[in-house]
């Protein structure tokens, strides 16, 4: 009751209570749904083809990064400032140009892999890999930006409607690909893909409805943008890196079945860190709205009475998880792994740092601080893949759960240091606006 009380006290004042509830719960269909998907392939599959389809959602994972980084954030930052007229016309005429790079992005994809494979240089079940995850990524990038619009405009209920089409074939996707075995991550991505055009459907509708789709010339759009995109790319690239470039690590220092291992446990804190990717998507709205209210410091205050909410509930999951893992493991995984324990804290304490981190860095995005922030997370990243690439030969597996923290630090004292110096700023500070510089 206290927790709902905070929660009321600190989003129903600006009119958000509906969409941050309608967020979590999204983010709770989003968590049970790649938990099916997740333990299916666990208990139904071998290491092997769980390990290679979390490299493909890996990759889709930082396809869907550039993409917000790029196109979403700057979209969100510019658009919640322009008249309705002119959000729609900027949103459709992105959506356009984006659509047309995206289908020409896929058929130069696609081109090397029937060639690679007739010449023997491929096999057939990673060129049909390969071929999937591609179509997948493509319909991922296509469902994002649509729910990212449905965000612009306060729709948080369409978009819960277009997850659970997106969750239901998913897993039914997966429950066949298991079923059929075989090929199964092979399956399982291409299931992705057609889970990931099914939940595009509604969210199309919906926006078709109202404000009505728009097609124009987007290039004074991307001018805009571009200011703000360079750096936030590079910066959201490169914390793909800190944040998923273990697999990539993993799977070349040991093998795929390490990569399973790992993600496995992971999948037991999956609500924590999904619970982060719905905060992520609502707190920049909320974070633009703050700024124009109070300034900057009273941003930063309701930013972390915010995310301490949120940082409590995840350590009450964390602490259940911890006692239950036991259970969890050989009832429901039916798998056994090698210093789970140890991989189950790190991963807490890895989320508990996400959801801390989160909350600074939507303050810093208001403030256009994507220069300074890039180079912070290349410096995490630097530090996590070099240190990892020798802890693993110490440590194995586990190894790879250190560096990400010592990593995952770093950047969060970096953020928490960028963040002490924007209060610091000369009072006129607070009068930035979009057309600003960057820093």
């Amino acid at each position: 009751m206290a927790v709902n009380a905070l929660l009321e006290k600190l989003l129903n004042r600006d009119g958000l209570a509906r969409l941050f509830g309608s967020a979590i719960v999204g983010q709770a269909l989003l968590s049970a749904g790649n938990f099916a998907v997740g333990l299916l392939l666990i208990r139904y599959s071998d290491d092997l083809n769980y390990g290679r389809y979390v490299l493909v959602q890996s990759a889709i994972l930082l396809l869907v990064t550039v993409q917000r980084a790029y196109v979403v954030e700057p979209m969100t930052v510019i658009a919640s400032q322009d008249s309705g007229d002119d959000k729609r016309n900027m949103v459709g005429s992105i959506r356009t140009g984006l659509q047309r790079f995206l289908r020409w992005a896929l058929l130069l994809a696609a081109l090397p892999i029937l060639p690679a494979w007739y010449a023997g240089g491929l096999p057939g079940e990673m060129a049909a890999l390969i071929a999937a995850a591609a179509l997948a990524g493509w319909a991922m990038l296509e469902r994002e930006y649509l729910r990212s619009v449905l965000m612009l405009y306060y729709r948080p209920e369409t978009v819960l409607k277009a997850d659970l089409v997106f969750v239901s074939v998913l897993i039914l996707s997966v429950v066949l690909a298991v079923f059929v075995g075989g090929w199964v991550a092979v399956l399982a991505a291409l299931g992705t893909a057609i889970a990931a055009f099914a939940g595009r459907a509604p969210a199309n509708a919906a926006l078709r409805r109202s404000p009505g789709w728009v097609s124009g010339d987007a290039s004074a759009y991307w001018s805009r943008m571009s200011a703000l995109a360079v750096w936030a790319t590079i910066g959201a690239s490169i914390h793909w890196l800190l944040g998923q470039g273990y697999n990539y690590v993993l799977a070349i220092k040991l093998d795929s079945s390490a990569v399973a291992q790992v993600n496995a446990i992971r999948l037991l804190l999956m609500p924590v860190f999904l619970m982060t990717i719905g905060i992520k998507a609502l707190l920049l709205p909320m974070a633009m709205r703050w700024d124009n209210e109070g300034g900057f410091v009273y941003l930063l205050k309701r930013l972390n009475q915010f995310v301490v909410v949120i940082a409590l509930l995840g350590c009450l999951y964390f602490v259940a998880l911890y006692f239950s893992a036991d259970w969890i493991l050989a009832n429901v995984f039916n798998k056994t792994y090698d210093d789970y324990r140890l991989m189950i804290v790190m991963w807490s304490l890895l989320a508990l740092i996400g959801l801390v981190r989160e909350g600074f860095l939507a303050a810093l995005m208001v403030r256009k601080r994507f220069r300074a922030t890039a180079w912070m997370i290349g410096l995490s990243a630097f530090v996590t893949l070099t240190s990892m690439w020798f802890a693993l030969d110490f440590m194995g597996a586990p190894g790879a759960l250190v560096s990400l923290a010592a990593g995952e630090f770093l950047f969060l004292a970096c953020v928490i240091y960028l963040a002490w110096r924007e209060m610091l700023r000369p009072a006129e500070a607070e009068a930035v606006n979009v057309s600003g510089p960057v820093d």
